[in-house]
């Protein structure tokens, strides 16, 4: 475990008292750079220069983002605050927040990585080849991760594991070497189960491994060509899931009661587009998704948990992250 103080730095974008609420993609010819605007979308600006995949921070203080570095490399990652004050934390495959917003977790090839975002500092917890996701547990005391086994080519066995960042002991959570994938709520981590075959399950356990039990199979009778389906998000109060059904060019939201079981796949009325969920508000009543197709111009929506009409938050836009 190592423990390093990083450099902060000035850079560009934005620069007052505000907060990052909405973040997304726009490319134009080759290059991708980052912007922000409010929740409702309107006040859009760029943000960030030749960048990808912005991650907001919940309350909108800090917002991570990637800088690509190659077409076989991973993205090196900053965090960058309201005033324009920017920390590099280095290259992975994914990020993510505390809930408080004061810590960032980012898993790569070379380990799991935790930078606070208030002493400035960077702390590598795991030291193996942890992929492509990590979850912060409700209280932000520990992380979970999954773990890759052995070389070659997808999929590869893992199995999912929680560190603690008072000591960095690691406890191992599942044994079954087709576990990945976590994201941890209130009661429950959510985390996805492959099975022999192309789809994957979507299974819950306790914060200690315990109880284990699939949520749901996978399987969508009216869908084809789906590949399983995959957590994204718990509400705060852990009650909503947010997932995802899986396929080649998207993820179409599902959203589930976690407490009676029931689920609810969203739909994206009045076009028959590609759809991608990517995160749900705090109060479980709005998912986030980016929706269209490679050659046609790609929007962001919210969509209500409970049904009903989309809200149109950015055209020409994809990868959205939000502080709600």
């Amino acid at each position: 475990m190592a423990l390093a103080a990083l450099v902060a730095g000035c850079g560009g974008g934005p620069k007052s008292d505000g907060r990052f609420e909405l973040a997304f993609q726009r490319t134009v010819g080759e290059r991708t750079s980052v912007w922000v605007a409010r929740l409702d979308g309107t006040h859009g600006r760029l943000a960030v220069r030749n960048a990808v995949l912005p991650n907001v921070a919940p309350g909108g203080k800090w917002l991570a983002y990637g800088v690509l570095g190659g077409p076989a490399t991973a993205p090196t990652y900053y965090l960058r605050d309201v005033g324009g004050t920017t920390i590099r934390v280095g290259a992975g495959y994914g990020g993510a927040w505390a809930p408080s917003g004061d810590r960032f977790a980012l898993a790569g090839a070379r380990g799991l990585a935790i930078v606070d975002v208030r002493s400035r500092t960077r702390r590598v917890l795991v030291r193996d080849d942890v992929c492509c996701s990590s979850s912060f547990s409700p209280d932000g005391e520990a992380v979970a991760f999954a773990r890759n086994y052995g070389h070659g080519d997808e999929p590869r066995p893992s199995d999912v594991y929680a560190v603690r960042l008072a000591d960095g002991r690691v406890m191992r959570l599942t044994r079954d070497r087709r576990s990945s994938d976590p994201v941890w709520g209130q009661s429950w981590i959510a985390y996805r189960r492959s099975r022999p075959g192309p789809i994957a399950e979507l299974w819950l356990m306790r914060a200690d491994g315990g109880g284990k039990h699939v949520l749901d199979d996978g399987s969508e009778p009216s869908l084809h060509a789906a590949t399983g389906i995959e957590p994204i998000g718990f509400s705060a109060r852990g009650t909503r899931l947010l997932a995802c059904l899986a396929f080649e060019f998207e993820c179409r939201p599902v959203v589930f009661d976690v407490r009676e079981g029931h689920r609810r796949v969203l739909p994206v009325r009045g076009r028959n587009e590609l759809a991608t969920a990517t995160a749900i508000a705090r109060d479980g009543t709005q998912v986030l998704v980016e929706v269209g197709r490679p050659d046609d111009p790609e929007l962001v929506v919210s969509l209500p948990t409970a049904g009903g009409a989309e809200r149109v938050l950015a055209r020409d836009a994809t990868a959205p992250s939000w502080s709600r």
